[in-house]
């Protein structure tokens, strides 16, 4: 961010739209990194899941001061995603039923050690991308492939999601005690919240297609 900038948006005219909506964003992500924390430590995780939460709220504080104090677009902000929170998920799960049986300690900070390793490897590669101007390649990427790595993002998202709403493992077997009336009160909700806002999505973008 250049001083020219820093001066202008520290007016008085800028400073509370500026704090109104840093704080709504606050709000936000809180609320988004919690979900996350909730998604990766579950299961035999769970009783580290206070100490996710740590971890994901100190990420995305070191993020978003970063991004917003060193990017050359004015107001950009960065969060950690949903896409890689599924990932991680994934990966998280499969360490915990590889060391099933070891100290609890030790899946924990194999876990953390996985999230550090990725997170190190992800950085490294966007830093190569940008230093060898090297983004135009994601073009060649086959559509189908993109569209199936999305689809499946998607279904891990859901199923996290599930679990975490009901912790019940999202599986054919289960499908009974989903529809039971204790457990449907518990993930109804959020479903039908979730098909609003990907109507309200849809109808938004059908309006701007048309205009």
């Amino acid at each position: 961010m250049s001083t020219v900038n820093l001066k202008k948006n520290l007016q008085p005219f800028m400073v509370l739209p500026s704090l109104v909506a840093g704080s709504i964003n606050a709000i936000i992500l809180i609320s988004v990194e919690i979900s996350f924390a909730a998604l990766i430590f579950s299961g035999d995780l769970q009783q580290f899941l206070p100490r996710g939460i740590g971890i994901m709220l100190l990420g995305s504080f070191v993020i978003t001061i970063i991004v917003s104090l060193t990017s050359s677009l004015v107001g950009m902000i960065g969060v950690p995603q949903d896409t890689p929170a599924a990932l991680m998920a994934l990966v998280v799960a499969g360490i915990a039923a590889t060391l099933k049986g070891q100290n609890p300690e030790v899946i924990y900070s194999t876990a953390v050690g996985a999230i550090m390793f990725a997170s190190l490897l992800t950085a490294l590669l966007f830093i190569l991308l940008g230093r060898f101007k090297a983004s135009a390649f994601v073009r060649y990427i086959p559509y189908p492939v993109v569209g199936g790595f999305l689809a499946g993002t998607g279904y891990l998202l859901t199923k996290g999601a599930l679990s975490v709403m009901v912790d019940i493992p999202l599986k054919f077997a289960n499908l009974s005690r989903f529809l039971s009336a204790d457990v449907l009160w518990s993930w109804l909700p959020g479903v039908l919240f979730g098909l609003a806002l990907y109507l309200l999505i849809f109808e938004k973008r059908k309006s701007e297609n048309m205009s």
